[in-house]
């Protein structure tokens, strides 16, 4: 849901998964849709819903 803690790959050319925050997220009936994400070093991107992981609310990023 829009505002959740998730992490992501930035694209498939970097390795790792990103912290982020959901910042629009697809309709129900489109689950292939892609969700927009503002990643906590400020840039946003264009993540597909599949490729994103939801973070626990007490999840601790080093």
């Amino acid at each position: 849901s829009k505002g959740s803690r998730v992490c992501a790959y930035w694209s498939t050319s970097l390795r790792g998964l990103h912290p982020a925050v959901v910042k629009t997220i697809p309709l129900e009936t489109n689950k292939s849709s892609m969700v927009t994400l503002l990643f906590d070093d400020g840039d946003t991107g264009l993540i597909k819903l599949g490729e994103i992981r939801l973070l626990p609310d007490d999840y601790v990023i080093k």
